[in-house]
């Protein structure tokens, strides 16, 4: 500033008040940075920022005493906490005003629950999906043992009705058999019941340790 510029009043800029010699209107705004797209208000009308265009001013100076029913329908939003949360007193869904002159009372008290409640069922949702995730790397781990094991473990390949390979595990106990139960041989039955009975003889034979 020079001496001699008028001054029209004092703003206070964060270090000090600060002189301003002029203010940019609405309408300057509008000319300058375009048409307003949002015009954005508090629970109980108060200014809060407006949009020019892709500019966004806060300065509660530059809204004084504008008429905002001027404005098309749609520019002008409400911006209120309360409003995420539905009301138990009218039923206003999260988002539309309660129905009435004013916000009721207990929507607050209700959206602190509300929000208590949407924090939990979130944690619960994250919980939830790391054990889904969790469970599905140990069905991995589950099935690439089995596909190991099942490796290890001989094949009866005798053919089915079908006229397929058998596929199932063949024995190889007490005596291995490239046979399973089912395709057995009776020269393998009559062996395996042979080698069962040998080993149930051991078994009976056998000196306790008395």
């Amino acid at each position: 500033m020079t001496v001699g510029e008028p001054v029209l009043g004092t703003l206070y800029g964060g270090s000090g008040p600060i002189a301003y010699t002029h203010l940019l209107t609405v309408e300057e705004a509008v000319e300058v940075y375009g048409p307003i797209s949002e015009w954005v208000v508090g629970p109980q009308g108060g200014f809060r920022r407006v949009c020019f265009g892709e500019t966004l001013f806060s300065s509660a100076e530059l809204g004084r005493g504008f008429d905002t029913q001027t404005l098309p329908e749609g520019i002008v939003t409400v911006e209120d906490p309360d409003l995420d949360w539905p009301c138990p007193q009218c039923g206003a869904a999260p988002g539309d005003r309660c129905s009435g002159a004013s916000k009721h009372r207990v929507r607050r008290a209700r959206g602190e629950d509300y929000q208590r409640l949407q924090d939990e069922m979130s944690q619960l949702r994250e919980t939830i999906a790391k054990l889904r995730k969790q469970n599905e790397l140990l069905d991995e781990q589950v099935h690439a043992f089995r596909r190991e094991q099942r490796k290890r473990v001989p094949i009866c390949s005798r053919p089915t009705r079908a006229g397929r390979p058998c596929q199932a595990d063949a024995i190889i106990y007490p005596t291995p058999i490239e046979s399973c139960r089912i395709h057995l041989t009776p020269e393998e039955k009559t062996m395996l019941a042979a080698a069962e009975a040998e080993r149930r003889a051991e078994f009976t034979i056998r000196p306790s340790g008395d």
